[in-house]
């Protein structure tokens, strides 16, 4: 005779929270810069200026404030070290929690060159330690 299966309970949708998602894509045709939306969520709640005066303090990037005519672009961001930040926009109902911001960066300098340059001005300053495995000991390919 046939096993009988034993179904799983029914799923309680009144108990499955959605969770809020915010996805945004862009293509465009540009030589050499990354742009990207970026929704970022902080642990407290934060205003705009507190935010702003952050991205204006962080080294490396360049803040652009709120400005319809002007925000930063692949081109902008051409031939530039520096991150090119704008757009700054609050993504939440209010709370002060979840912010979207506009990126812009140039691959060449900030995504591949500049990267290794700063890495290895860090390795000089504090020298990094390579740990040799014992003799007949692999490194793990897990």
């Amino acid at each position: 005779p046939p096993r009988e299966r034993k179904r799983p309970p029914p799923l309680d949708l009144g108990r499955v929270r959605p969770r809020r998602r915010l996805a945004v894509g862009v293509r465009v045709p540009v030589e050499r810069a990354h742009r990207l939306s970026i929704t970022v969520e902080l642990a407290t709640s934060s205003g705009r200026n507190a935010i702003e005066e952050v991205l204006r303090s962080a080294p490396g990037i360049l803040y652009w404030p709120a400005d319809r005519r002007r925000h930063p672009t692949p081109l902008s961001a051409s031939g530039r070290n520096d991150i090119l930040v704008g757009r700054l926009r609050e993504a939440s109902a209010g709370d002060g929690r979840c912010w979207s911001l506009w990126v812009c960066g140039d691959q060449l300098r900030k995504g591949e060159a500049l990267n290794v340059v700063q890495i290895m001005e860090l390795c000089r300053r504090a020298p990094l330690r390579a740990q040799v495995p014992p003799e007949g000991l692999e490194p793990s390919t897990r």
